[in-house]
């Protein structure tokens, strides 16, 4: 009782309309999951190192008539010494 292998019963699962073919395995699977976790990953990054500005008081800006009054003594400064840091300063 030998058969030929073309003849022999081929049992096949069915493909229902339930049936995810979802796999972890499947390469188009693994894509998804490496893209979205770099998406992620980039995105943290992003958030915890974006460019915060510091907070400035109104104290740490000089008003503009001593501003320039204070520029113009660190120039005659310089004009006499001018090695001086604080003036250059």
């Amino acid at each position: 009782m030998t058969s030929r292998p073309a003849e022999e019963v081929r049992v096949r699962s069915v493909a229902g309309r339930w049936t995810f073919g979802f796999s972890w395995l499947n390469a188009g699977t693994v894509i998804v999951a490496a893209g979205v976790s770099i998406a992620l990953l980039f995105g943290a990054l992003w958030f915890l190192l974006r460019e915060k500005p510091l907070p400035r008081r109104r104290t740490d800006l000089a008003a503009p008539p001593r501003l320039s009054g204070q520029i113009a003594a660190a120039q005659e400064r310089l004009k006499v010494n001018p090695q001086d840091i604080v003036a250059l300063v």
